[in-house]
């Protein structure tokens, strides 16, 4: 989260989003973050989330073990900081969207367009993890770090005092919440 790391994840070489295993595993731990989200009790959602990262763990050493050229330490650090920036980025804009829907707020008259906008959605997020065996490009990092930070919500609303600390990547933040 400074810029020293900024420059050097910049440089990284160009990540396999398009490596098949990668494609659907990727997708695999998507369609677990969704049941997370989805879940009814605290129970569910932290078994999920173990699931996750179980998932992760999983697909990380195979993409290791399979394309060692290809995929380390540093396409590791490159999809934990992509998660963090973008995933929180879409985090934010559902989290505003949502403010805007509901009855009591109005907004300026600047803002209706936005308010009555349908573009940064829960559901829109939501299929998107449903998209991502589909499109596994950079749109992956997004749908994948909005939901782990959807789910710090549920688990560990402290994170958001966390979230410019040190190891304060979400599947990080969440490995603390279980």
């Amino acid at each position: 989260h400074n810029p020293a790391a900024l420059s050097a994840i910049s440089k990284l070489r160009t990540y396999p989003y398009k490596t098949e295993p990668n494609n659907q595993l990727r997708a695999e731990e998507a369609a677990i973050l969704k049941k997370a989200i989805l879940a009814d009790s605290r129970e569910d959602v932290v078994k999920q989330v173990s699931l996750f990262l179980q998932a992760r763990q999983s697909r990380r050493e195979r993409m290791r073990m399979e394309f060692p050229k290809l995929y380390g330490d540093r396409e590791v650090t490159r999809e934990k900081w992509r998660e963090w920036v973008e995933g929180l980025a879409r985090y934010t804009e559902v989290k505003i969207s949502d403010e805007l829907a509901t009855p009591s707020y109005k907004s300026l008259p600047e803002f209706t367009a936005l308010q009555n906008s349908a573009d940064n959605t829960f559901e829109r997020e939501m299929k998107k993890l449903d998209e991502i065996s589909l499109n596994s490009g950079e749109e992956s990092d997004y749908a994948l770090g909005w939901a782990q930070w959807y789910i710090l919500d549920k688990l560990r609303p402290a994170w958001r005092n966390e979230v410019f600390g040190e190891n304060a990547f979400p599947e990080d933040l969440l490995k603390k919440s279980i």
